[in-house]
Parts: C-alpha cells; sequence; structure tokens
C-alpha cells in the first residue's frame, strides 16, 4: 500500500486535471494484484508438488512473461472499452 500512495502522490497534478481517473484506480489496483496473486500461488502449488525445479528457471520465466504481456494486454482492451462505455 506504500508503494500505491508514492505513485498516487508522485501524479497529484495529472489526478487534480483529471479527475475521472479515480473512478479506474480500483480497476487497475485489483487487476494488477489478482494476477500477481494467482501466478505466485501457481508456482508455489508446482513447486510444492515437485512438477517443477530450480533447473527449469527460464522456460518459467519466459512462460510467466508471455502470460503476463496477454494480462495487460487483456487489462488494457478492457479498461479502455469500460471508459468508452462509462
Amino acid at each position: 500500500q506504500s508503494c500505491s500512495s508514492f505513485i498516487l502522490s508522485g501524479n497529484e497534478g495529472l489526478i487534480r486535471r483529471h479527475p475521472a481517473i479515480v473512478f479506474f484506480l480500483t480497476m487497475l489496483v485489483g487487476a494488477g494484484g489478482n494476477a500477481g496473486n494467482q501466478q505466485a500461488v501457481l508456482i508455489i502449488r508446482e513447486l510444492a508438488t515437485g512438477a517443477i525445479d530450480g533447473r527449469e528457471f527460464w522456460p518459467i520465466m519466459r512462460r510467466e512473461f508471455g502470460m503476463a504481456c496477454l494480462i495487460s494486454i487483456t487489462v488494457t482492451v478492457v479498461g479502455f472499452v469500460r471508459v468508452l462505455l462509462f
């Protein structure tokens, strides 16, 4: 939460000029938190069950990076459509 407060304070001028941004902050924060938690749980589960080990670091990083890009694109498109409609 302290990271969020630093980001918000750094963009205070933008928020003052465009107060409608505040309506979309919860969507952005929630989407980012949920996506990160899901990926962390998946990796921890795979480590616990022995499905992966430390030797598979780079393949896992490539997979997770690809998934992060896909999630980012999806959240961007959904957010853009939401802004256009509402």
